[in-house]
């Protein structure tokens, strides 16, 4: 039972202190979509399916703090929350995903005025979060993303 305790404890350690940029080939969003916080919502559960043990159903949050456009390129600069849910001895109950999480997400806007997913990019973890969340995130917004609201 101590040796699989410190599996998984050695897994989560390993799959928590790396840096991660998800690409559009492991994020899926719906083609055809034009309202762009429905967007954010497609990635950001696409971004988490599969990393936490699933529940019955899964849901996500967020604040848009900022959306930058550029010609056809639109970053948005977001806090996310992302959780499976399902019952505990009869209560439906949050079983496991993700605390607040500051995220880069660029899309393109296409010419009919859908998007397309070019990149979700999360900040790294443990002692360099600080200097990864500074790094992905406009200056303006770096207290709110490193202090978000409980």
């Amino acid at each position: 039972m101590k040796r699989l305790a410190f599996l998984v404890l050695v897994i989560f350690m390993l799959a928590s202190c790396s840096s991660e940029t998800i690409n559009q080939k492991d994020v899926k969003i719906k083609e055809g979509l034009a309202d762009l916080e429905k967007c954010v919502s497609e990635a950001i559960l696409s971004a988490n399916k599969g990393s936490f043990l699933e529940g019955e159903c899964a849901a996500e949050g967020n604040i848009i703090l900022e959306k930058r456009e550029d010609k056809d390129k639109i970053t948005v600069y977001a806090l996310t929350m992302y959780g499976e849910y399902g019952f505990e001895n009869g209560i439906f109950t949050k079983i496991s995903g993700t605390g607040i999480i500051p995220v880069v997400i660029i899309f393109y806007k296409n010419q009919d005025g859908t998007y397309s997913l070019q990149e979700y990019k999360l900040p790294q973890d443990g002692g360099y979060y600080a200097d990864s969340v500074k790094k992905m995130f406009p200056k303006n917004l770096h207290n709110r993303a490193l202090n978000p609201p409980k």
